[in-house]
């Protein structure tokens, strides 16, 4: 299966599909109710006239999405260098174990390493089994604590005087 598997930089006719994986991750993280995103902020943040993220699809040899990696940039502000954040990796169960997550991050580090990026950071949950997958890659899982602001609590901070 893994030799039939071709990967590719999404396009925006396939918003979709990222939206449906999309999906599919956050339910296999516990959170369906969690992925509030649409085709249309696919398309605005990622195939608009100055994109903030980019996707790699995986297909099968019939055509089908088996996989995506989706990528944006950050700041390493004490280094003083762009960073590549890994946000989504999503692999379909049938394609686990084949070295398609590898083949996903390595197009994702490839691109960074184009641009200059000498950096790729990324979030795992504790739970995930991905962390073991993470680590056989090269990246170094930290215990840092990932603090969140958002919807009305970010408001009531933007608001406060």
């Amino acid at each position: 299966m893994i030799d039939s598997i071709t990967i590719r930089p999404a396009a925006a006719s396939d918003a979709p599909v990222l939206l449906a994986m999309t999906q599919a991750l956050a339910a296999y993280h516990h959170a369906p109710e969690a992925a509030t995103l649409t085709v249309e902020d696919i398309l605005r943040d990622g195939f608009g006239g100055q994109p903030i993220i980019w996707f790699w699809l995986a297909e099968d040899g019939a055509g089908r999405p088996v996989g995506y990696v989706q990528v944006g940039e950050g700041y390493a502000a004490w280094r003083g260098h762009r960073t590549l954040i890994v946000n989504n990796l999503f692999v379909d169960e049938a394609a686990r174990g084949t070295r398609l997550g590898r083949r996903l991050m390595r197009e994702a580090a490839r691109f960074a390493t184009a641009r200059g990026i000498t950096r790729m950071e990324l979030h795992v949950s504790g739970w995930n089994p991905a962390r073991q997958f993470y680590e056989a890659i090269g990246f170094q899982v930290r215990d840092d604590l990932r603090c969140r602001i958002e919807d009305a609590a970010l408001d009531r901070l933007a608001a406060d005087r």
